[in-house]
């Protein structure tokens, strides 16, 4: 059965770096999602908010891992966050891939070096809260922690995750974020998805 993983990033910034994560790992078992085009995005987010809720949820059915692209503002992405929560709320597998290492060709063309330091692990940034056998989700905005209402609550017994004994957890405390050199780490993007999904029992 082929694998079917989406991948979230910062569309403007981050697209051709997240191209290359992605052709490190399709092939012929693997099918992706994420790479949408971008003016059906722009529609979406141009009728109203939930209209591009929609439009990304149904990007992330039938996928089993999501792969975080970490650049520099990804953490801050308000779009990447609701991808990702969604995703959590749905137990699908996840994982961050740090983007500093991969040249993006946009910037050379600017001339500029090529290459820019990720951001904040997007991981730290969220969260989840139990109360009662349900989840909800939080974030952490303007120096402190608030609720994350873009993705409604589940029961507890609806995620595969071990959570621990925790009222609360980031989940950087679930889910890895890894270095990716291209020139040694290409043949690495499978396995770290693979690990994703063994790890959400997928």
């Amino acid at each position: 059965m082929a694998r079917h993983t989406f991948f979230s990033f910062h569309y403007v910034n981050d697209v051709m770096r997240a191209q290359v994560i992605k052709n490190a790992w399709v092939t012929q078992d693997r099918v992706e999602s994420g790479f949408f085009d971008k003016s059906a995005f722009e529609k979406a987010q141009i009728e109203s908010p939930d209209n591009l809720k929609r439009f990304l949820t149904s990007k992330l059915e039938g996928t089993s891992v999501t792969c975080v692209c970490v650049g520099a503002q990804t953490f801050a992405r308000p779009w990447v966050r609701y991808e990702i929560m969604r995703s959590v709320q749905q137990g699908k597998g996840l994982l961050g891939v740090k983007l500093d290492q991969v040249k993006c060709a946009q910037s050379v063309k600017k001339g500029l070096i090529g290459y820019e330091r990720s951001g904040a692990n997007p991981f730290d940034q969220l969260g989840i809260r139990r109360n009662d056998g349900r989840l909800s989700w939080i974030e952490w905005k303007a120096g402190k922690w608030v609720p994350f209402s873009e993705v409604p609550s589940v029961a507890e017994t609806d995620v595969p995750y071990q959570l621990g004994s925790k009222s609360a957890l980031k989940l950087s405390e679930l889910f890895a974020v890894y270095d990716y050199n291209p020139s040694i780490d290409h043949l690495k993007i499978g396995q770290w998805i693979e690990n994703a999904a063994k790890h959400a029992g997928r």
